[in-house]
């Protein structure tokens, strides 16, 4: 089976310049076909995607969109090692074991079975194996691939292992999104408002091993270079005025990061032999010493100014102890300046502030963007709260996009209806009124409310009305048709409650 694959793969990669870091499952038909007819499966029994050589990237690929909610027997994942060792396989492979676990038979979603291929020097090996209990061609697929590495996810393990990962482990989860933080990759989390960005970094930094590991900062238009990495700052204690270098919180995390590696400052850490500096800081992966850098709203500042010519060193490739690894001379110190490995860089935005279009391409190059949407499978404490925010987005979608939806944290703890009504009055319509600006038409739209619902959230403007006739009348314009409308706020019982959310929910209000 390997030498077909092999072959198959080899006018797969012919085919399409971008190889398997393209993920577009079409592209796989053929390979999906042999496995299909040798195992005897239906076409959605079998799921195949590229993931080039970044484990996080497959586990986004199993979780997200379709895949996200179906059940699937055969799942085909392709990546790369760009080091050419059966040692590096493996390690790249329980990497992904880790990355992927909860991916496998768990939630809504399911694979009965993951087989990764790594294409090593031109050739695919069948590097792993993930099946669970329900898998019935395990056996099959053992047969016929020489696997080097096999792993079981039973319940019982699982369960072990969810304890361990409340134990100090470095692999986050929020809904769907799993995050490595032992990789060095930057992240930006982005999506719209109340998606859970914030909390997937603060679950970050739970993780972390050391309180001291954590630096908040937040992006903003007057933020510089000086304030971010070094500057020259003046000293007023006494009448003449003097001046010093002061690090700034890049620096200052870089270093730590350094320390934590066992050095005892960055500039030892530069100074140190590769191999050295190499052992030492993938070491400090592997222990969890790591640093993470928080940058909040990361699309308000301007990025290419802040970071100067230090943007290529945040590159994976391009840290302290990876193997293309850079260094350059600070400007104001005269220092050697590198990024350990062991530093995490992690932004947020929002996609109602920018779109992610307009980022620097610079920056979008040296960042993976992991995609935040409302998620419904969290825990919500009514399911008529649910029906809510489903119906609400769905409308904002076909509006303006899915930028501009409403996250799951607004309404996942409103219990009653008078919490879902008082976060729809006081949060979500004032929201939507700024979407939307002054057309509170398309607000209505959204709430599912017209001229002959019996309980709208707007209300006809009578004095504004009134105004405006009078205005036309002595002014010197022709008249247009307009509508004025204010909020109302008039439910206090629980039946008015219950009677303001009917048309949200799409139920009949008579």
């Amino acid at each position: 089976m390997i030498t077909k694959l092999n072959e198959l793969y080899k006018v797969l990669l012919s085919k399409y310049k971008g190889g398997i870091s393209n993920t577009s499952t079409s592209k796989f038909n053929d390979i999906k076909d042999l496995f299909k007819d040798r195992y005897d499966l239906n076409e959605d029994d079998v799921y195949a995607t590229g993931a080039g050589n970044r484990p996080g990237n497959l586990e986004v690929r199993l979780s997200q969109g379709v895949q996200a909610t179906k059940h699937t027997a055969l799942c085909l994942a392709f990546l790369i090692d760009k080091k050419g060792t059966k040692e590096n396989r493996e390690k790249l492979t329980n990497s992904t074991f880790v990355t992927i676990r909860k991916s496998l038979g768990r939630g809504k979603s399911s694979y009965d079975n993951i087989i990764i291929f790594i294409e090593s020097e031109g050739e695919l090996f069948a590097s792993g194996l993930m099946y669970n209990d329900d898998s019935t061609i395990k056996d099959a697929l053992l047969q016929d691939f020489n696997i080097e590495l096999v792993k079981s996810v039973s319940t019982k393990e699982e369960q072990a292992e969810d304890q361990g990962d409340n134990n100090g482990s470095s692999t986050i989860e929020r809904g769907t999104m799993s995050l490595n933080l032992k990789e060095p990759t930057n992240i930006i989390l982005y999506g719209p408002p109340g998606t859970g960005k914030t909390f997937a970094m603060q679950s970050m930094i739970s993780s972390l091993s050391d309180e001291s590991a954590y630096f908040p900062t937040t992006f903003h238009q007057s933020l510089s270079y000086e304030d971010f990495v070094e500057g020259i700052k003046p000293i007023m204690e006494s009448e003449d005025v003097q001046y010093k270098i002061e690090k700034g919180i890049f620096f200052l995390a870089c270093e730590k990061a350094a320390q934590f590696a066992g050095y005892k400052s960055l500039n030892d850490c530069v100074q140190d032999d590769i191999a050295s500096r190499k052992e030492k800081l993938d070491k400090a992966r592997e222990e969890n010493k790591l640093v993470l850098l928080c940058i909040d709203e990361i699309n308000r500042g301007n990025v290419a100014s802040i970071l100067g010519e230090l943007i290529t060193l945040i590159e994976e490739s391009k840290r302290l102890g990876a193997d293309d690894e850079l260094t350059a001379i600070l400007p104001y110190s005269k220092e050697v300046f590198g990024v350990p490995s062991n530093l995490k860089i992690v932004g947020t935005m929002n996609t109602v502030d920018r779109s992610i279009m307009q980022l620097d391409s610079a920056l979008r190059r040296r960042f993976r963007f992991v995609e935040l949407l409302p998620n419904y499978s969290v825990p919500f404490k009514n399911d008529d709260a649910i029906t809510i925010l489903k119906r609400m987005n769905a409308r904002i979608r076909c509006l303006l996009g899915k930028d501009n939806q409403i996250g799951h944290s607004y309404l996942m703890n409103a219990s009653t209806n008078k919490e879902i009504y008082d976060v729809l009055i006081n949060k979500i319509i004032p929201l939507l009124e700024e979407y939307f600006y002054d057309d509170i038409q398309k607000v209505r739209f959204v709430l599912n409310e017209n001229d002959d619902t019996t309980y709208p959230f707007y209300i006809e403007d009578i004095e504004a009305k009134e105004a405006y006739d009078v205005y036309v009348s002595n002014g010197d314009i022709e008249e247009e048709e307009k509508h004025f409308y204010v909020l109302s706020d008039n439910a206090t019982t629980e039946e008015d409650f219950n009677n303001y959310l009917k048309h949200l929910l799409g139920v009949s209000e008579s």
